[in-house]
């Protein structure tokens, strides 16, 4: 197995990560490649004087995630490939778990497990493919109204534990897929550069008829937003970037004139809504 880890000035949560995966009796049989995009804090330096054997990659400038990510995978040559976000932890065992439910069918492309904040709440993403009628439901908050919550529900689905369950969608803040699902569908399209890269990728994977499969019963622990915290600005108008790529990838091209329009304008004026807001509050850092 690979474990490709990216990181942008993330020093202390990337080392924390490491130490997490490093209890773990199988660690010293995978490839590890650190991809550091850019940072000024000394990451790299602290991976190579506490794990030798970690091979590190240098970006300077930055290539964003998806572009780290590809680079990863082809610094290494395992089947199995898994990426973890630098501010997530993973319990000892959960690779395994992964592991063993993407071994156990050919079709399946990839797989991903729960996800919790540090207080055990449960994190929810995306598991359902988004429509332009989700992105306008969850951006503009109305996901506790009743009559937009069954779409809310419906994209979001149930994050709960249980058995092994297909969906359509899976989060890069772990995803572990096969390489060659990664060489079938093609590589993580670097016109994002943050977010909507997994969303991206997972339609692709389902379009090329591989299966996607959520395993609840593997755990990880994700602080979310350790850089968007500091970069806040930075990585709001990255989101809503990739909001607009997306829509311009997969739905614009189908879609009326006036519908693109109105469609990109509620877009913008939610991400200034979301920019004056972040200015006005204490904890900065992306909402979504």
């Amino acid at each position: 197995m690979a474990v490709v880890l990216i990181t942008h000035e993330t020093r202390e949560q990337t080392l924390a990560l490491i130490a997490s995966l490093a209890l773990d009796p199988s660690f010293a049989s995978w490839e590890i490649v650190l991809v550091d995009n850019a940072s000024r804090d000394g990451t790299s330096e602290a991976v190579a004087a506490l794990y030798p054997s970690i091979k590190r990659i240098y970006n300077s400038p930055q290539r964003g995630f998806a572009g780290a990510l590809n680079q990863g995978v082809l610094a290494t040559t395992a089947p199995v490939v898994v990426t973890v976000n630098p501010d997530a932890v993973a319990p000892v065992g959960t690779l395994g778990v992964l592991n063993k439910v993407l071994s156990s069918d050919e079709r399946i492309a990839a797989v991903g497990p729960l996800v919790r904040f540090p207080n055990g709440k449960i994190q929810r993403h995306g598991m359902y493919h988004p429509r332009p009628y989700t992105a306008a439901v969850v951006l503009l908050g109305l996901t506790r109204l009743p009559f937009f919550r069954r779409e809310a529900e419906r994209y979001y689905g149930r994050h709960q534990p249980g058995p092994p369950v297909d969906v359509e969608s899976l989060t890069g803040a772990c995803l572990m897929f096969r390489r060659a699902a990664w060489e079938d569908v093609g590589p993580f399209d670097e016109r994002f550069f943050l977010y909507c890269e997994d969303v991206d990728w997972s339609l692709r994977a389902r379009h090329h008829g591989w299966r996607l499969v959520f395993v609840p019963n593997a755990e990880i622990v994700h602080a979310k937003a350790a850089v968007s915290q500091r970069r806040s600005t930075f990585m709001i108008r990255q989101y809503y970037r990739s909001l607009r790529r997306y829509y311009g990838k997969h739905y614009a091209p189908r879609a009326p004139r006036p519908v693109r329009a109105f469609w990109y304008g509620a877009v913008a004026m939610q991400e200034s809504v979301a920019l004056v807001v972040n200015a006005l509050r204490r904890t900065k850092g992306l909402r979504y």
